[in-house]
């Protein structure tokens, strides 16, 4: 329903030009459609290169999408290059996180932020052209985000588990992004958490 609910948004952005990564349980359901049936989302994640934050930012205020915060639109459109991601709702159960980088602020790396799109790959979702990102970014996203908030849900061990054991890992990449992205800590609590369950 959340999926549906973000289509039209998702194709005007497409249409106009917008590259978009759907990102953390969007991507799996990009990269194989049955994954919506194994993974709870309540909402859509997406990344947006910084230079199309602006254009997507117009298209959902303009198609009547809400931001989340309560702050105005208006206010919100001129401080657009300082913000990390926002989130939007429309109706029930539209639910749209926009990301114009990837990680939070303790986890900066302006060259990995250009290097994720370079490594990415097309997709489909829902008929809509789109980017998901390598297995690698894939499970050092999952990490960085569940690391934030880890106690609330599993959803991304989840995510990392599928990247681990469906693709093909880059490891040595994989350790490149966390040492960029400071994730040493998180991601080490993870893959014990790994050899747990093995």
């Amino acid at each position: 329903m959340a999926m549906r609910e973000a289509e039209p948004a998702l194709k005007a952005m497409a249409d106009g030009g917008a590259d978009i990564m759907l990102i953390k349980g969007a991507s799996r359901i990009a990269l194989n459609a049955s994954a919506q049936r194994g993974r709870v989302a309540h909402d859509i994640d997406i990344l947006v290169r910084p230079r199309d934050m602006a254009a997507v930012f117009d298209i959902l205020r303009d198609r009547d999408w809400q931001i989340a915060s309560g702050v105005s639109a208006q206010y919100l459109r001129t401080r657009l290059a300082s913000l990390r991601s926002m989130n939007f709702f429309k109706g029930r159960f539209g639910d749209i996180d926009l990301h114009q980088l990837g990680y939070d602020g303790s986890q900066t790396s302006a060259e990995d932020d250009l290097a994720i799109w370079q490594r990415a790959v097309p997709a489909q979702f829902s008929g809509v052209a789109v980017f998901v990102p390598s297995p690698a970014d894939r499970m050092a996203l999952a990490i960085a985000h569940g690391g934030l908030d880890a106690h609330t849900h599993s959803d991304w061990l989840v995510d990392c588990a599928v990247a681990i054991h469906g693709e093909d890992v880059d490891w040595d990449m994989f350790l490149d992004i966390v040492g960029r992205r400071g994730l040493a800590v998180p991601a080490a609590g993870a893959v014990f958490l790994f050899a747990v369950q093995d």
